[in-house]
């Protein structure tokens, strides 16, 4: 996995099963859009 650069935007999105992942957004649209299009879900079916 590459080494992440100083001062990179990270944010926390949601897997289909819940599972938390760390992605670099490559700008603030970027990750606004991460954020909108992979929430935190409370009801994951199993």
């Amino acid at each position: 996995m590459p080494e992440q650069q100083p001062g990179a935007l990270v944010v926390v999105c949601y897997s289909p099963a819940g599972d938390a992942l760390r992605v670099v957004a490559r700008d603030a649209e970027h990750a606004d859009f991460l954020l909108r299009m992979n929430p935190k879900r409370s009801n994951y079916e199993q």
